[in-house]
């Protein structure tokens, strides 16, 4: 009886297994309301709300909202890429508990077997040894289909922010081909004695091993960004092999560790003397980028961007994986350039 019963499940798990491949025909026939169900739902959330690059960094409520409407957006092509998921994995879980019960019964009867010696002993390893199978076997399938599960989220995931941007797969590739360019001034140590070096930005990010944030904009804005960066403390960016590089945008003159100028009740000759502290060269270069990073945020709607600043956040991959304005929330941003850089 056991064995009819792991043969049906398992044939049901390969049947279906196997009308999964048949997705694209069954997404054009008979799941066509779904889809327009889902641009429905698509065209809904970029009405109420357009998915912007560009949000202010401390309104995390807004990015919550953001976030919501494309995890629903995804979760709904998941499903219709998958539509006997959740059979198959119902299916495995039923394998597993009827396993799981089979061998509770089954190895009582193998330990009076062993006892009485006999053919019966045969039988029951058979039994023992067909439940742990089912189990093992329900497992493994799980975390396959898991794994793809998650391996398309991502994708989806992806694809969506990409198409809620405004930007296109190649604009975005060329906007990160030319932040991997721009040149950094790094503070090293060797042999006890601090020497600065001039790298790329690609060359930070790969063999640096670093995630860097971008902040651009005002005076004012720079220095309140710092402060706020001094204030979380510097294990919070060296654990995490993170560097900020601040950029002011509205003067001929950047913030130097070496100005003697004042700056309220903060030594600014100690102010950017923070290991986590880059500092770009050629400003002209930076500038030409940041530009248009600038008019891409007045075209979705963004005003005062300088006085508000900007925030770019670029992954150890070189990935540019959040845009923001205003002081970020600097754990939060951290944490999310750790899960991209972590994916794949």
């Amino acid at each position: 009886m056991r064995h009819g019963i792991f043969t049906i499940l398992a044939i049901l798990a390969v049947i279906v297994t196997e009308i999964n491949g048949f997705n694209m025909l069954f997404n054009h026939i008979s799941v066509s309301n779904v889809r327009s169900s889902a641009k429905k739902v698509t065209h809904s959330i970029l009405r109420r709300r357009d998915v912007k690059l560009y949000d202010t960094m401390l309104n995390n409520d807004e990015d919550t909202e953001d976030m919501a409407g494309i995890n629903s957006m995804v979760k709904i092509k998941e499903e219709i890429a998958s539509p006997f998921r959740k059979l198959r994995q119902f299916i495995y879980v039923g394998s597993a508990v009827a396993g799981g019960l089979g061998t509770v019964t089954a190895i009582p009867q193998l330990i009076f077997a062993l006892q009485d010696g006999g053919d019966g002993v045969i039988t029951q390893l058979t039994n023992v040894g067909v439940d742990i199978g089912a189990i093992v076997g329900s497992i493994f399938l799980w975390d396959r289909d898991a794994k793809d599960e998650k391996a398309k989220l991502e994708r989806f995931t992806k694809r969506e922010i990409r198409q809620s941007s405004g930007l296109s797969a190649e604009a975005i590739a060329e906007r990160e081909k030319e932040v991997s360019l721009l040149p950094i001034e790094i503070i090293f140590s060797e042999n006890d004695v601090n020497s600065t070096k001039i790298v790329s930005f690609a060359d930070l990010n790969s063999k640096g091993n670093q995630n860097v944030i971008i902040i651009a904009g005002k005076e004012a804005y720079i220095k309140d960004a710092i402060i706020s960066a001094r204030i979380e403390g510097n294990d919070l960016f060296n654990s995490r092999d993170t560097m900020i590089l601040p950029l002011v945008l509205d003067s001929n003159v950047q913030l130097d560790s070496n100005s003697k100028k004042g700056f309220g009740a903060v030594n600014r000759e100690n102010f950017m003397d923070a290991p986590y502290l880059a500092k770009p060269v050629q400003i002209n270069i930076w500038e030409r980028y940041l530009n248009k990073e600038i008019e891409l945020a007045e075209k979705q709607g963004a005003e005062n961007v300088l006085k508000q600043g900007i925030v770019i956040a670029v992954n150890k991959k070189g990935n540019i994986v959040r845009r923001g304005l205003g002081i970020p929330i600097w754990k939060s941003l951290i944490d999310e350039m750790i899960k991209n850089s972590n994916r794949g």
